[in-house]
């Protein structure tokens, strides 16, 4: 006997429809046996290709089953519910009559039943509502389908029926969100072991878990000002001190603080040396404040800093706003990496200056004279594993020394952890692309000022937008490795926010985008590329980005 087969499931495409407060999955052809033939894998005679692909997507997006726990805590996940309930035998009962957003009741039911002519007895049933013939692919696929009522479903139970499906998302009437506001993206924020609850002070608890030893520590937090059941925003300060300064990057440091996202930041840093005075212009002495071996070996970083709804998989958007230096920085050659020095053709003793920072400009005792321009050389959240030396950048961020990152800039940070702790510091009051003498004019900062907010993230790496464009980084401890890394970090921003096929990302990057040297020192070299802001608009405007705005 010959069988049909008959496939009831939606394709799985970029861009498909979803409800409107998910994101649109993203569906890229990431490598194709022809482009892996240019990556040189295997031999001549035996070259070897591969071929992948990259799905990012909702999964109560397209064809999908709800679970039991999607509408209930204490309900069985998807793997945890029998195959039976899936196999059997089943009817499709045509159910067209019934207008868009209407109700099917028992007497519909019975009436369908009865004119395709089978009794519904242990059946799995389909609906035909002629709703996707209709409007696929038109977003009114998702609002208008009709509502199983409470009864209808009762008496499907009652005859043995272990499941039933519809054409449109959901078997309820699917009431449209409201618009969004500019620059909002719809993504539910919440943070394990957080009260609603303030104390006498007005401040809400959090409980911090440290993700090795497991123990929870409550920390204090900060002042929460309610208008009408809303958490206003809030500004809060930080100074140096042993409760806010370390010199590493780990989930195992405290937060120093405890804030809302969209709360604003005042941070006061020591320079990256630690120092804690002005160094004397002839023996360049000054104190220092106290280092914890192991601990503090880096630069003098201030934090961390736990932002509420902040979860991993999300990113950390770091707005910076008005920075203050203070007025004297320090610049030295000599030292460093030494491979790096001798190929500048140093091999003198360690010149180190102390330059006058006032009126615009930073001064050195010989007279040379630059303009100011700060920004700070680390932004960082807590790495994914273990402790990160902060003289080194990766996916957490960390020792990016770009420069373009100043005012009106924004960072997004992957985040790793709950609340992301967040770390600043290694002030700059000017520095050029490549850092290539070894240092910046290093200096503290009396103020940087920072809006930190949770952002539903979609970046593996950190991702800027500066007045020059959108930036996005390699790390490498070689430099043309590091370029690439920065251009494919690049091309995987278009590809997931505009679905741009490869061949058209490098050629956007060719023909108006910069690839910058960030950094030649640390023994870890660093890259930038950059993609012009009116490029940027233009593609939003012509495709309309598929993840949240940057």
């Amino acid at each position: 006997m010959s069988q049909q087969i008959i496939d009831l499931t939606l394709r799985i495409e970029n861009n498909m429809l979803a409800p409107d407060c998910f994101p649109r999955p993203v569906y890229i052809k990431a490598m194709t046996h022809e482009k892996s033939i240019e990556m040189h894998n295997g031999t001549p005679e035996d070259p070897i290709t591969s071929s992948y692909n990259y799905l990012s997507i909702v999964e109560h997006v397209g064809t999908h089953v709800d679970s039991y726990y999607h509408m209930r805590p204490d309900g069985a996940t998807i793997d945890e519910m029998p195959l039976s309930l899936f196999f059997g035998k089943a009817v499709c009962l045509d159910m067209r009559s019934i207008p868009e957003r209407g109700k099917v009741t028992v007497a519909d039911m019975e009436r369908a039943q009865k004119e395709a002519g089978v009794k519904i007895d242990g059946h799995i049933v389909l609906f035909a509502t002629g709703l996707h013939e209709k409007y696929y692919p038109d977003p009114q696929v998702l609002t208008q389908n009709i509502e199983i009522s409470p009864e209808a479903v009762k008496w499907l139970a009652d005859h043995g029926s272990k499941i039933h499906g519809v054409e449109g998302p959901s078997t309820d009437i699917m009431v449209p969100k409201p618009p969004r506001l500019p620059g909002s993206w719809a993504y539910p924020l919440r943070v394990a072991g957080q009260s609603d609850r303030t104390d006498r002070q007005g401040r809400v608890p959090v409980l911090w878990r440290s993700p090795a030893s497991g123990q929870r520590h409550r920390v204090s937090g900060t002042s929460l000002c309610r208008r009408g059941g809303v958490t206003a925003m809030q500004e809060h300060w930080l100074k140096p001190g042993r409760e806010t300064l370390h010199g590493s990057l780990s989930a195992e440091l405290a937060p120093a603080l405890v804030i809302d996202s969209g709360d604003l930041l005042n941070i006061e840093t020591l320079e990256a040396d630690w120092r804690v005075s002005r160094p004397d212009p002839i023996s360049h002495n000054a104190p220092f404040f106290p280092r914890r071996p192991g601990l503090d070996d880096g630069q003098a970083l201030c934090g961390p800093v736990y932002v509420r709804g902040l979860l991993p998989g999300m990113a950390l958007r770091v707005e910076i706003g008005a920075i203050e230096t203070a007025d004297w920085g320090w610049s030295s050659v000599g030292i460093g990496d030494k491979d790096h020095l001798h190929r500048l053709g140093y091999t003198g003793k360690e010149y180190f200056q102390v330059w006058d920072i006032r009126d615009g400009f930073c001064t050195s005792p010989g007279g040379l004279r630059v303009p100011v321009s700060p920004f700070p050389g680390i932004l960082a959240v807590a790495p994914k594993s273990g402790r990160a030396d902060t003289h080194i950048p990766a996916n957490h961020g960390g020792n990016l020394d770009c420069r373009l990152l100043g005012p009106g800039s924004v960072v997004y940070l992957p985040c790793f952890h709950e609340g992301g702790l967040f770390s600043v510091g290694d002030g700059h009051a000017a520095q050029g692309d490549g850092e290539s003498g070894g240092t910046a004019v290093e200096c503290p900062f009396q103020n940087i000022r920072l809006r930190l907010s949770a952002h539903p993230g979609f970046m593996e790496s950190p991702v800027a937008r500066t007045a020059d464009g959108i930036v996005t980084f390699g790390f490498s401890k070689d430099l043309t490795a590091a370029a690439y890394e920065a251009l494919q970090h690049m091309y995987q921003l278009l590809r997931l926010c505009f679905s741009l096929p490869l061949e058209d990302c490098i050629t956007l990057c060719s023909v108006c985008g910069d690839v910058r040297v960030t950094q030649l020192v640390n023994g870890i070299r660093g890259a930038h590329a950059v993609l012009p802001s009116r490029t940027w608009d233009f593609l939003q405007k012509k495709f309309g980005a598929l993840t949240p705005e940057l």
